[in-house]
């Protein structure tokens, strides 16, 4: 009766009267008959069964196996595990355990299983039990000896979702044929022919896969980094011969600019010389029209002279002089260019 004394302990100094059973109505029953424990046994691979059925199991055989797990055992002495009677399995009514509250936790966190009034955050989650407990009520999983055979897990929530719903069993079983997790009585009726392994062995295999996944993103991050420099180093190369073309460019039409400005000076000097030749030109042609039309007026005042007087000789003498005179020097014709070609400049 170790295991009872040991619970004991961990409830000494508050009334008996004070506590209600531990187990979960629904969630913790036998994992033989589905029914509720009537004299709760812990076998040392962890699991719960009432004694009459574990012993109806193992009579007339010398092979002892758990009915869920499967783990066998050669010697029947090690399964007469200490009894848990109801007095092992008492938690407070008040359900002021300790640990954070509700309105502290998380919406999200598993709560404890076992507190009726106060939702506490749950520390722990037993998968032999199927149930999550709070720091005072894991105690017993702690202190108890059969009950520290349980294996417990960071809190899950949702836990019912381990729980085989065809026969109420922890689905502690991978079928690797269905992949899938069953439980043992799945093995049994359904998965018998399969191939399956404990949910530790199918983890140790995942695990290997997890691990190379992890190597390979390792390395596809390392090429990924790698990249990433290589695309930074780019980028800066980038800006560094933009900057260079830039200036290049700048010097190039800086240059094109200086001497399409001197050729424009060049040309302007051109235009203006040419301007300068053709109006000196023309000037002096006009200034020579201006001269033979005063010639021009001074003859035909001497005409309008001459038609006036009586004198005959005169007329037919002057006359002759004055046609003379006119066909001297005749101004030449000058052709004037008035479009300059800005080609021939």
């Amino acid at each position: 009766m170790s295991a009872v004394f040991g619970l004991k302990g961990c409830i000494s100094g508050r009334r008996m009267a004070d506590y209600t059973p531990l187990l979960i109505p629904g969630t913790v029953t036998c994992s033989i008959c589905l029914d509720a424990f009537t004299q709760l046994v812990t076998i040392p691979c962890g699991h719960n069964c009432c004694t009459r059925c574990i012993n109806h199991c193992w009579k007339e055989t010398d092979t002892y196996e758990c009915p869920v797990c499967k783990s066998t055992y050669s010697n029947k002495l090690e399964f007469q595990i200490s009894q848990l009677q109801n007095e092992t399995t008492q938690r407070p009514v008040n359900g002021q355990a300790g640990g954070p509250r509700e309105d502290d936790a998380d919406s999200d966190e598993p709560l404890c299983d076992c507190c009726t009034e106060g939702k506490v955050r749950a520390i722990n989650s037993c998968l032999v039990c199927v149930a999550s407990y709070c720091e005072y009520h894991i105690k017993p999983h702690r202190e108890v000896p059969a009950l520290r055979r349980h294996q417990l897990v960071s809190p899950i929530r949702n836990l019912e979702d381990r729980i085989c719903p065809a026969h109420q069993k922890i689905k502690n079983l991978f079928c690797k044929s269905d992949d899938i997790f069953i439980c043992g009585l799945c093995h049994e009726k359904d998965h018998r022919s399969h191939v399956v392994s404990s949910a530790a062995s199918a983890r140790a295999e995942k695990q290997v896969d997890i691990d190379e996944m992890h190597v390979d993103i390792e390395k596809q991050l390392g090429k990924r980094k790698k990249e990433l420099e290589d695309l930074n180093l780019a980028m800066e190369s980038v800006k560094v011969s933009a900057k260079k073309e830039k200036e290049d460019s700048r010097k190039v039409f800086d240059a094109l600019i200086s001497s399409i400005q001197e050729r424009k000076k060049v040309a302007n000097e051109m235009i203006e010389s040419r301007q300068a030749l053709y109006t000196s030109e023309i000037s002096t042609y006009m200034k020579k029209v201006h001269e033979e039309i005063a010639d021009l007026k001074q003859k035909q005042n001497r005409l309008l002279k001459l038609s006036s007087t009586d004198d005959h000789v005169s007329i037919v003498q002057y006359f002759q002089s004055i046609c003379t005179k006119s066909t001297d020097n005749p101004l030449p014709y000058l052709a004037i260019n008035t479009k300059m070609n800005f080609n021939e400049i």
